[in-house]
């Protein structure tokens, strides 16, 4: 897999296949072409802009695992662009993320998915927020969040739509679901303790994100 790092403010790629480490506090990149990330590493309170020019396409898979971090992405989006974002999320402390979608011209489509886990005194917060330019037309934007919290951790999703356009289509879906006790008898009832049993029911809920094409690499 290559690994690039971005330690200066502003970058330019062509069919981009890559990891990328952002190494400044503010960074933008510009693509064109046919790209895909396949993961981000970033420090606490990073700020990554991501803009799209005309034609080009995004595939965007991107992992944090167990992670204190507070994440700022933005995603521009010019004419004729694709984009696919899937971001995993597993937190057992605190995790914040602004993810913000402006599609600034004509005949986008935009998914931009979220799965989460949160265990023990895990905290998820994320801010989702959508923007469709004036006088644009024929966009898409679907935004879906999946989560699941074990013990007494929480998710909290803020989705926000500015749109100034008529003719989009937009939607957000959000399913949020805590352990089950019925799911916890059960195993309970085969002689599977409680905390195997979370396993089980954590690992069932990654591979059925997989099976719907999230893309969710194993942790």
């Amino acid at each position: 897999m290559n690994k690039i790092i971005v330690d200066e403010y502003e970058k330019n790629w062509n069919n981009l296949n890559a990891l990328i480490e952002i190494k400044k506090e503010d960074a933008h990149i510009h693509l064109s072409g046919n790209n895909e990330i396949t993961n981000i590493l970033m420090n606490n309170s990073n700020k990554l802009t991501i803009t799209l020019e005309e034609n080009a396409s995004l595939n965007l898979n991107a992992n944090w695992f167990k992670e204190k971090i507070n994440l700022e992405i933005i995603l521009n989006c010019k004419s004729n662009t694709t984009v696919k974002s899937h971001c995993y999320i597993e937190t057992d402390t605190h995790f914040q993320l602004n993810f913000q979608t402006n599609l600034e011209g004509n005949h986008n489509k935009c998914e931009i998915l979220f799965s989460v886990v949160t265990e023990k005194e895990g905290n998820c917060f994320i801010k989702s927020s959508g923007k469709i330019a004036k006088n644009t037309k024929e966009n898409e934007l679907l935004e879906e969040i999946k989560g699941l919290s074990l013990d007494k951790p929480s998710i909290t999703f803020i989705p926000e739509l500015i749109v100034d356009s008529m003719d989009v289509t937009v939607n957000h879906n959000a399913t949020i679901k805590c352990l089950d006790k019925e799911e916890l008898f059960y195993f309970a009832s085969k002689g599977i303790k409680k905390e195997d049993a979370t396993i089980l029911i954590k690992n069932g809920f990654l591979n059925q994100l997989k099976t719907q094409g999230g893309g969710k690499n194993e942790s």
